[in-house]
């Protein structure tokens, strides 16, 4: 998808976000951040069928990312490590660019803190059946706005001869209750996009949180595919 398309998909998904914040206590609240300029993601040459890691980081005014901490990370079967899905994961958000997150009673762009899950699937024909795995969604102690978290992913059912591999990464809308109602793909795999919506729409999060309330707020998934061979 072109940039400036993007960047306007980020701005339409900050207004939508903050239309919709009436439940929200009085005081300073962000828009969140959303990326704008996303690369592929590498895909580690060993590990399970399925793995999946939640990130924080801090997005800059400037929309770049700088501080990144993995919050949870788990396979679909037991690996001694999964360190090299972590590192993976952290070195592609370093190259990704945001539009970052905007105070609403001044439009001003600020610092803030975005969630980002990646999902990695080795592809095998005939596909195995979909895995389900559980993270744990550790809410950090700092800061007004907490952005939301995983705790339950199910592996897309992609096609049993998929023509394409690679990371299809979503914008996701998630609601005060923990489940998805919006996604935005802004990074496509064709043969992938569907599978890959219709599996989110499945997950459930721990739900955005600011200043102790839950709120309705976006977060990103990466979907990385890689053909069994």
């Amino acid at each position: 998808m072109p940039k400036v398309l993007l960047r306007a998909l980020a701005i339409t998904v900050a207004f939508l976000v903050a239309a919709g914040q009436g439940a929200v206590p009085q005081g300073r609240y962000l828009s969140p951040a959303v990326p704008v300029d996303v690369s592929d993601v590498s895909f580690p040459t060993a590990g399970p069928v399925t793995t999946a890691v939640s990130l924080l980081a801090t997005v800059g005014e400037d929309g770049r990312v700088s501080d990144r901490k993995v919050v949870d990370s788990a396979g679909s079967e037991w690996s001694p490590t999964l360190v090299g899905y972590e590192e993976d994961s952290i070195s592609a958000i370093k190259a990704w660019k945001f539009s970052p997150a905007l105070d609403v009673s001044t439009l001003k762009p600020v610092p803030s803190v975005a969630s980002i899950t990646f999902v990695y699937s080795r592809m095998f024909y005939p596909a195995s059946y979909p895995a389900s795995l559980a993270l744990k969604a550790a809410v950090p102690k700092s800061g007004d706005y907490v952005p939301p978290l995983l705790v339950k992913v199910y592996q897309a059912e992609y096609p049993a001869l998929p023509s394409g591999s690679g990371a299809v990464v979503l914008v996701v809308q998630v609601e005060t209750d923990g489940w998805v109602s919006d996604v935005h793909v802004i990074r496509s795999v064709p043969s992938l996009d569907e599978p890959s919506v219709k599996a989110v729409k499945r997950w459930t999060f721990l739900p955005a949180r600011y200043l102790g309330k839950s709120i309705r707020s976006t977060t990103t998934v990466a979907l990385v595919y890689l053909p069994f061979i």
